[in-house]
């Protein structure tokens, strides 16, 4: 999973058939097995492979794409936190935003210049 190389925000997991986490990046606290978040549990339990809405442990809305292998039903979750993918959204609504106002700004001072000169 290492040599993957995801933002450090991202979270990689190898979870056995049972969901219980096989391996995880970041890594957890200590070598057991701990079971996936309550929300991507569900989520395994309808398809194999999606791309879903979950919640971190601790509540943080992510965006979760992952695939169950047929073979022995273990399955590889990518996790990305939903902030991280709205961000350059909503940067671009703002700067859109920023230079219509600086376009509708300029259109009225020079309408009122024109005006002016009557």
């Amino acid at each position: 999973l290492r040599e993957q190389a995801m933002p450090d925000s991202w979270t990689v997991s190898l979870l056995d058939e049972n969901a219980n986490h096989v391996a995880r990046l970041p890594a957890l606290p200590d070598d057991s097995l701990i079971a996936a978040p309550d929300s991507l549990r569900a989520e395994l339990k309808i398809g194999d492979n999606r791309v879903v809405e979950t919640r971190a442990a601790d509540g943080t809305p992510l965006l979760t794409a992952f695939s169950r292998s047929k073979g022995n039903g273990w399955t590889m979750a990518v996790s990305i936190p939903r902030v991280e993918i709205a961000a350059p959204v909503r940067r671009a609504a703002l700067i859109a935003a920023a230079l219509s106002l600086v376009v509708l700004l300029t259109g009225l001072f020079l309408a009122s210049r024109l005006a002016g000169e009557r």
